[in-house]
């Protein structure tokens, strides 16, 4: 009984709030003494590898309420920011910034989802976790496997070879 009062105390947060740039120094620096973990996303509306972020780190707000998680598009929070940065989480504890997490590789890439931001914030120390495995592991396994089957595929027909090229270019696989 005494734990989950004492988990219900630490739980102030459970949810992701947007952040401007004028309560910065409030929300995120001023709010993260005492040893509490806050964690901003920094975004790009026009940026595609921002989007896989999104939803997953909204469940993980949710998730792991007893650290704060905010958002907020980079050009907005830090002026001159460059598009090409974000995603970039910022991670502050006791009023220092700890880390920057830059770009999606860390987070599970294109495949990012809650399970691949617990296993990465496990990594960084910010939280534990029950998973016995790297979820981005399997998601790169499954998203090799589609791409052999995907190739497969394109064996049998020469037409679609110069799409099927085209595809595994503009994904990044070439």
């Amino acid at each position: 009984l005494a734990e989950l009062k004492a988990a219900r105390a630490s739980a102030r947060f459970g949810e992701l709030r947007q952040l401007c740039r004028a309560s910065y120094v409030q929300e995120v620096t001023e709010a993260s003494a005492g040893g509490q973990w806050v964690l901003l996303l920094l975004y790009t509306d026009a940026n595609y590898q921002c989007h896989p972020m999104m939803k997953p780190w909204a469940e993980a707000a949710t998730r792991f309420p007893m650290i704060k998680f905010l958002q907020g598009i980079a050009s907005e929070i830090i002026p001159d920011f460059p598009d090409s940065l974000t995603p970039t989480v910022i991670i502050y504890k006791d009023k220092e910034c700890v880390k920057q997490v830059q770009g999606l590789d860390d987070w599970g890439g294109g495949r990012t989802s809650i399970d691949t931001i617990e296993w990465h914030l496990a990594e960084l120390g910010i939280i534990e976790t029950d998973q016995e495995n790297d979820p981005r592991t399997r998601a790169r396994v499954r998203s090799s496997q589609e791409d052999e089957e995907f190739q497969g595929k394109d064996s049998a027909d020469d037409r679609a070879y110069t799409s099927s090229r085209l595809d595994r270019v503009l994904r990044g696989k070439w």
